[in-house]
Parts: C-alpha cells; structure tokens; sequence
C-alpha cells in the first residue's frame, strides 16, 4: 500500500518534499484553495498517485529515518572514542 494523497499548506514542514514527489496537493492556507484541493484529490482514479506516493514514502520511511539515526549515533561514538 502506497499511502493517501495529501492536500497540506506551504507552511506544512513537508510541503516542499510533497510538491516534489507529487505525493498531494499544496494550497495556501485558503478554505476554498483547500476545498478545491480535496475534490481534486478525491477525483482522481485510486492509482493516480501510486507511484509518486511509493516514492514519497520510501524517502520517510520509518525503517530509513531510523538506520540514518543509528548511523549518525554510530559516527559520533566514532569520534568519541579517539
């Protein structure tokens, strides 16, 4: 399973990463912008953001959020120890 589509303002903290994946839609913060948004979303065959929500979601994964975390303990245990 891929994930839902998302429809997230400019001020959301991934918007950025969304509107790069195609992983939803990004509005201002406008009620009928948001409005608009959704019944676009909604619209849309169920495999319309297949793929771009696969990409989405392998980039923030918990698996790979978790291994960059222990990676990062591990280098600075690294230099802790010289």
């Amino acid at each position: 399973m891929a994930g839902t589509p998302v429809v997230v303002s400019h001020h959301v903290a991934l918007s950025i990463e969304v509107a790069a994946d195609g992983a939803g839609v990004v509005v201002r913060q406008d009620a009928g912008e948001v409005a608009d948004a959704i019944l676009h979303v909604i619209a849309q065959p169920k495999a319309a953001f297949g793929e771009a929500l696969a990409k989405f979601n392998h980039r923030f994964c918990w698996e790979d959020a978790a291994q960059k975390l222990e990676e990062g303990y591990e280098a600075t245990l690294a230099k802790t120890k010289r």
